[in-house]
């Protein structure tokens, strides 16, 4: 039998991802890689705010962040939409000013509830990805543009945009580049998926690299019951074929050029 070794490099592997086999060190770089990438663009001191919606995603990210040489080049600030305490947050990084929406966020800049009204475009956008109330929605919108923020950050894996691009079709709505890509909404700000290429599979053997705990996410199948069969769905397609999940990104790309 042949033996394997490191895409990258002469090490054994110690995971294959997609249809590449990398060793420990390999496998870290290659995943710092892709998330780098989505800073390329982006200019110096921009003001940079992180959607934390408390799973496991965006535990990754700011373990990564913390370690990463351009960190300081931009503003970062981070807007709490879970339940996790500010404080357990703040343990993964000293660089980052958190707001908690839990904290009455918006009387500390001044803002009201109501003081603007939310972008139809921004409302869509959020609605389809997150599961945010309207008051959430508009904190977040008012939040943006008080503090006149220039990039959103947000974690979607590549199964779970699949999840959502399937629902959307399953409820005779319009797929579009928004679903597979950055997003500029009108004059208010970029929103980039940090993890628009990177795989469930990859997010759980880097959790495990860094001795990250965390509870596996429980689905309420009653209340969700077509979103867990879509999930279901779409991992059992990536377990065939690896490669499966990305021709789904791939042809609503298609669909749009056409």
């Amino acid at each position: 039998m042949k033996k394997l070794f490191c895409t990258l490099c002469k090490e054994l592997p110690t995971i294959k991802i997609n249809v590449l086999n990398y060793c420990k060190d390999c496998f870290i770089k290659q995943l710092e890689s892709k998330i780098q990438k989505n800073f390329r663009n982006i200019p110096y001191k921009s003001k940079i705010l992180i959607l934390f919606d408390g799973r496991l995603e965006n535990i990754i990210f700011l373990e990564m962040l913390t370690n990463q040489k351009n960190s300081k080049m931009f503003d970062f600030y981070l807007f709490n939409i879970s339940k996790m305490k500010a404080e357990i947050i703040r343990e993964k990084t000293n660089m980052i000013e958190i707001y908690d929406v839990h904290e009455n966020i918006l009387e500390k800049h001044n803002g009201h509830k109501n003081a603007l009204e939310i972008d139809e475009e921004f409302a869509s956008f959020f609605s389809e990805r997150f599961s945010l109330s309207k008051n959430l929605q508009i904190s977040l919108f008012n939040f943006i543009k008080h503090s006149k923020i220039d990039v959103v950050l947000y974690c979607k894996s590549v199964e779970n945009v699949c999840v959502d691009i399937i629902n959307k079709v399953s409820l005779g709505l319009t797929i579009d580049e928004r679903d597979v890509s950055d997003l500029k909404i009108g004059n208010l700000c970029l929103f980039i998926n940090l993890f628009k290429s990177i795989k469930n599979k990859e997010i759980l053997y880097m959790a495990h690299l860094k001795n990250i705990k965390f509870k596996n996410e429980k689905i309420d199948k009653l209340k969700n019951k077509k979103r867990f069969s879509i999930e279901k769905f779409v991992s059992e397609i990536d377990k065939n074929n690896p490669l499966a999940t990305f021709n789904i990104i791939n042809t609503v790309n298609k669909i749009n050029k056409k």
